[in-house]
């Protein structure tokens, strides 16, 4: 657990809004949580342009996962990412973009995207 209370080990509760569409039929309620798997991110995978491209852990089953995969996943709820940084836990976001989408990190509260920050995979 890390200092502001975060368990990357623990899975997060979501509790749809009544904007948001699961694919469930059974709609979760407060009564009826749904957790949804925190999955950690320790390095990446990124193109000619340097957006990335997949997110890695070599020690997950899930891993490697296309950036496309993962924006889905944060979409539909599915599961969250993150990376835990030296100072703390980040969430990893969907960005949209004009011209598409990415996705991006923000540690420190820049413009910079913090994913370019970790390793890159093979």
């Amino acid at each position: 657990m890390d200092a502001a209370g975060f368990d990357p080990a623990a899975s997060i509760t979501f509790f749809p809004s009544a904007h948001h569409s699961p694919l469930p039929l059974h709609t979760p309620t407060r009564k009826h949580p749904v957790h949804i798997p925190a999955r950690p991110v320790t390095s990446v995978r990124t193109n000619a342009q340097n957006y990335v491209t997949f997110v890695v852990n070599p020690d997950a089953d899930w891993s490697p996962r296309s950036a496309a995969d993962v924006v889905l996943d944060i979409e539909l709820g599915a599961c969250t990412y993150y990376v835990d940084w030296p100072e703390g836990h980040c969430q990893v976001v969907d960005a949209g973009e004009t011209h598409g989408r990415y996705l991006r990190a923000d540690r420190d509260r820049t413009a910079r995207n913090d994913l370019l920050d970790l390793p890159r995979s093979a």
